[in-house]
């Protein structure tokens, strides 16, 4: 459960034991290993950091039930996306990508001010298009997190000071 609750926490709603068992079936019935590009811990930190923040998912539960077109699991989903990079090819060319961070025409945005800004909007903990040039560390997005959070904090004067 922690390749899930380090990323998300589980609504109240969701029973873990529910949780464990679906992470089980993924295993045994699926044929999904536990570890790897695109296994079982892979799947639960990209649906924990990516889909659940979208609202696509809102725990391990759901990752054995049909997507909403019905063509496929969601965990099968999760693999599709986090196997696409920009440096697939497929006959030569480059595959399309979707980016989390993008403007209107769906292209990137590489400007580090906008990103850190839309990752911290988004209370992200990591860069959601990560291994990119442009992309922003874990580092420097947690140093940002903590500088908006002492920010935010009311200035505490001692007693007897203006």
């Amino acid at each position: 459960m922690a390749c899930w609750t380090n990323h998300a926490a589980l609504p109240r709603s969701v029973d873990e034991q529910e949780c464990l068992k679906v992470l089980d079936e993924l295993h045994r019935l699926d044929q999904v290993p536990w570890d790897g590009p695109t296994g079982i811990y892979a799947i639960c930190k990209y649906g924990a950091k990516v889909w659940f923040a979208e609202g696509y998912i809102g725990s391990p539960v759901a990752l054995r039930k049909w997507t909403q077109a019905q063509d496929m699991r969601k965990w099968e989903k999760i693999q599709q996306q986090m196997s696409q990079s920009p440096h697939s090819t497929a006959n030569g060319q480059s595959s399309h990508q979707a980016y989390h961070i993008a403007n209107a025409q769906g292209e990137p945005l590489k400007d580090q001010q906008e990103r850190l800004q839309a990752i911290l909007a988004n209370g992200w903990e990591s860069d959601p298009d990560p291994g990119h040039p442009w992309s922003i560390s874990d580092a420097d997005i947690a140093l940002a997190h903590d500088s908006n959070t002492k920010q935010s904090l009311p200035d505490q004067k001692k007693e007897g000071t203006p």
